[in-house]
C-alpha cells in the first residue's frame, strides 16, 4: 500500500470500509462488461448519456449549456455561526469546489482556473466526484487535476465522492490536495482553533463515519464537516457539526426554466438539494458543482464556486 502521512491508505480508512469499497469498486467495474445489469451502468454510458447529448443538441441548446458549463458563476454565501466562532476566525473565507468531472471537458481546467482566480479566501475545500465516470480508468482525471492545483492559493482539503476510486488517493495527494478519510484538520490562530473533519462517499460506498472523522477534534470547538452528499444531515446535526459543506446532486444540471430540478438523485427534503438551508443549530450548503456528469453540458443550472465566510 502506497504511504501517505505514515499511515496506509487501509489504515487511514478502517480495514472494513477499505475492504467493502474495494469490492464494490471492482463489482462496479465488472458490471460495466454486461449489457443488462442491476444499475444500468453500460445502458448509461453507451445509450442514455449519448441520447441526452443529441436531444439538447437538436433542440439547439447545446452551445448555451456548454456556456453554463464553462463560465462558472462565483456565489457568496454568508455563514453566522454566533459566539462560538472565535474572533480570531470571524471573516475567514471558505472556497468551495464540488463536481469537478473534470475529464469530461478539459477546457474546465482553464475556466474553474479563470474563475478563482480573483478570489480572496482562506482555505480551498472540494467535496468529491473529480472523475466523471464511475468506472473504468482515472489517469486522465489525476493529470487534470495536477494542472488544476496551482490555480488555488494555500492548502487544498478534499473528500471523495461516489465516482472517485480511493485508489486516487495517493496521487491526488502527491498533487498537493490533502484528501479527509474520514480524518480531520485543526486549524489554529493564536490560542483559537477551527475543525474541518471530512468523510469518505456516504452515497454508494458508504464507507463514511462522522464519528472518526471527529474524533480528533477538541472540545467545544466550532465543526465544518466536508461530505459528498448532503443526506448524512442527521448524523452531522447530532454530532455538533456547525457547517455542512456537500454537492452530488449537481442542482439537476439539466432543469427546467427557473432551476426547477428534473430528477432528483438525492432523498428528501429537497431543499437540501441546492444552495444553502439550515437544519437546528447546523447550517448547510449543497453545490450545484463545477463540472458536468453524463454530457458536458449544463440547462438552466449553471456552474458554480462558492465563498463561504464565516462570522459571529
Amino acid at each position: 500500500m502506497s504511504k501517505v502521512n505514515e499511515l496506509t491508505i487501509e489504515e487511514r480508512l478502517g480495514q472494513e470500509a477499505y475492504a467493502r469499497r474495494i469490492a464494490i469498486e471492482r463489482y462496479r467495474d465488472d458490471e460495466f462488461n454486461r449489457f443488462v445489469s442491476r444499475h444500468g451502468t453500460y445502458f448509461k454510458i453507451h445509450l442514455l448519456h449519448p441520447a441526452v447529448g443529441a436531444v439538447l443538441k437538436a433542440l439547439g441548446l447545446w452551445g448555451r449549456g456548454r456556456r453554463e458549463l464553462l463560465e462558472p458563476v462565483v456565489r457568496e454565501n454568508s455563514v453566522a455561526i454566533g459566539p462560538a466562532l472565535p474572533p480570531e476566525f470571524d471573516g475567514f473565507r471558505i472556497l468551495h469546489l464540488s463536481d469537478l468531472h473534470i475529464d469530461i471537458e478539459e477546457a474546465l481546467v482553464e475556466s474553474i482556473a479563470r474563475a478563482v482566480a480573483p478570489l480572496r479566501y482562506d482555505l480551498c475545500v472540494m467535496t468529491g466526484d473529480y472523475r466523471s465516470r464511475t468506472i473504468g480508468k482515472w489517469d486522465k482525471t489525476m493529470e487534470l487535476m495536477a494542472r488544476l492545483r496551482p490555480a488555488f492559493k494555500g492548502e487544498v482539503l478534499c473528500v471523495l465522492g461516489n465516482h472517485d476510486p480511493i485508489e486516487m488517493t495517493p496521487e491526488l495527494e502527491s498533487s498537493g490536495y490533502r484528501v479527509l478519510l474520514n480524518e480531520s484538520l485543526v486549524l489554529r490562530r493564536g490560542e483559537a482553533s477551527l475543525c474541518f473533519a471530512g468523510i469518505d462517499d456516504p452515497v454508494i460506498f458508504e464507507t463514511h463515519d462522522i464519528g472518526k472523522a471527529l474524533a480528533a477534534a477538541p472540545s467545544g470547538v466550532v465543526k465544518v464537516l466536508l461530505s459528498h452528499s448532503p443526506r448524512v444531515w442527521k448524523q452531522a446535526e447530532a454530532a455538533g457539526v456547525s457547517l455542512l459543506l456537500s454537492g452530488h446532486t449537481h442542482g439537476g444540471q439539466i432543469c427546467l426554466p427557473g432551476g426547477r430540478m428534473v430528477k432528483l438523485n438525492e432523498p428528501p427534503p429537497v431543499r437540501l438539494h441546492k444552495g444553502a438551508w439550515r437544519v437546528g443549530n447546523m447550517m448547510g450548503y449543497t453545490s450545484c458543482g463545477c463540472g458536468a456528469s453524463g454530457v458536458a453540458c449544463r440547462l438552466n443550472c449553471p456552474s458554480e464556486v462558492v465563498l463561504h465566510t464565516l462570522s459571529r
